[in-house]
């Protein structure tokens, strides 16, 4: 068995890996030529910046706020169900009505990162968004005023919304491919996507395979992780304030924003979630980042994972059975 990967940057807006162990280059090759066309078919459904042509995506939802009903691909359909279930029965802290709100907060950020407060003030006459302009949206963010219909796969929303799926996009398509490669016959391998790991099966030639995670104050060399699992056929998904942000007064105003305050909030810098599945490991990252810790131990608990993170302070914590014995 050898290994064989490809690398690419376009879709979901993030480097991504394959990694597949075959005895066949030319076979192996194949494969992952398929899967990142099979990727590449998720980006273009949960993209909301770009159409495609004959496709009914995020974009055109949006497009259609307040106009129509969109009828969606099933993939498109149930992200966005299985995501409002999630929102009533797990923990109502990702919200995928947030895009206004989101976009808000990206231009400030691009301001901030181009020239600082001068910047941000010069754009838009104040450093940070004011209260009363992201006040003014919130009514845009109530998920009770986006209508699906189960029979004829459609999804409605009011005049103004934007949906973003940003928080659970990337790891419900990793898991889907995960999935497809075990169906046109990838025995071994690993995908790797921003932040989302997906373990097919076990590795063939050592006993595990070994995920780091990264430590958020290393000084970008890669020399220090938060901690080092050995696992197979499961996932891990990292959240953190160390991507996409900006800073302020000595503030760091990240990309995960609270639906409750409108503003970017979290007590740690990083949290990771293991568990089968990377849809919810994704969905878990964000939701459990905007939590306390007595809820991340309560979730933790009803949903099965283990979940690593670390304070804002320096403090490693975890919860959970999984990994006994990890580094």
């Amino acid at each position: 068995m050898q290994k064989y990967e490809i690398q690419f940057f376009e879709a979901f807006d993030t480097v991504t890996t394959f990694q597949i162990y075959d005895t066949d280059e030319k076979t192996a090759n194949e494969k992952l030529e398929k899967m990142r066309n099979e990727y590449f078919r998720l980006h273009r459904e949960f993209d909301r910046y770009n159409n495609y042509e004959n496709l009914n995506n995020l974009k055109i939802i949006n497009d259609n706020a307040g106009v129509q009903p969109v009828e969606v691909s099933d993939d498109l359909y149930n992200l966005i169900e299985t995501t409002l279930e999630r929102e009533k029965t797990i923990s109502n802290k990702v919200n995928i009505a947030m895009g206004p709100i989101i976009d808000i907060w990206a231009k400030y950020r691009e301001a901030h990162l181009d020239g600082g407060e001068a910047e941000a003030i010069k754009q838009f006459g104040h450093p940070l968004p004011e209260r009363e302009e992201l006040e003014a949206l919130r009514n845009l963010t109530d998920t009770t005023k986006i209508k699906t219909d189960k029979k004829t796969k459609t999804i409605y929303i009011e005049k103004g919304m934007k949906l973003d799926l940003g928080a659970v996009a990337k790891g419900y398509a990793t898991e889907k491919i995960g999935e497809y490669a075990k169906q046109i016959g990838v025995k071994s391998g690993l995908i790797s996507a921003g932040g989302n790991v997906k373990l097919i099966g076990k590795h063939p030639i050592k006993e595990t395979y070994t995920v780091a995670i990264q430590n958020p104050n290393d000084k970008g060399d890669n020399s220090t992780f938060l901690a080092v699992l050995n696992l197979n056929d499961t996932s891990v998904v990292t959240s953190g304030d160390y991507q996409r942000y900006f800073e302020y007064n000595g503030r760091k105003y990240h990309h995960i924003i609270d639906p409750k305050t409108l503003y970017p909030e979290g007590e740690y810098n990083s949290i990771s979630i293991i568990t089968k599945d990377s849809g919810l490991s994704d969905y878990l990252s964000t939701t459990l980042f905007l939590s306390t810790e007595d809820e991340i131990k309560k979730i933790s608990e009803e949903q099965d994972v283990e979940v690593i993170w670390n304070t804002l302070s320096g403090e490693l914590k975890e919860t959970g059975h999984m990994l006994e014995g990890e580094e």
